[in-house]
């Protein structure tokens, strides 16, 4: 079965953890520090066993939700769903959209954290989601009509 354009994009987020994590501890070999509002306290608390463990989760969690989404678009491909369940539909590929670009600016952000001051990596963090985001959305723009319009 070939994947169209949004499930490839949707297939991008569970990797997404597994990649933060493989940042995080590249920067802490370089002397960054662990300040996340979720990952800081997990950190102080079980170190690096504590954030292989929240990648884990958070990887198993996107999967879920991703399954879930692609589920939900094959069967109101399948069925004549409404136009309401439609725009649901949308709006949650869109916050998977969002959540990929949040997280892709985090990834950035760490990779930077030793090199740059604090000021330049949320700069860049900021710019790093608009771009991930109007990507993805640029990228899927033809399969999120063709379900608006079906």
């Amino acid at each position: 079965m070939e994947l169209d354009r949004i499930e490839k994009s949707l297939s991008v987020l569970p990797v997404i953890p597994l990649l933060d994590i493989v940042a995080v501890f590249f920067s802490l070999s370089l002397g960054g520090e662990q300040v996340g509002i979720l990952a800081g306290p997990i950190y102080e608390r079980y170190r690096e066993l504590g954030l292989v463990a929240w990648s884990a989760l958070l990887f198993l969690i996107f999967l879920a939700c991703v399954w879930r989404l692609r589920h939900w678009k094959r069967r109101f491909a399948q069925e004549q769903a409404s136009k309401t369940n439609r725009i649901v539909l949308l709006v949650g590929i869109n916050i998977v959209f969002l959540v990929e670009g949040l997280w892709t600016g985090v990834i950035i952000q760490n990779l930077l954290a030793p090199f740059l001051p604090p000021l330049t990596t949320y700069a860049i963090w900021a710019i790093a989601i608009f771009v991930c985001f109007a990507l993805l959305s640029i990228f899927t723009r033809n399969e999120m009509k063709q379900i608006i319009r079906v």
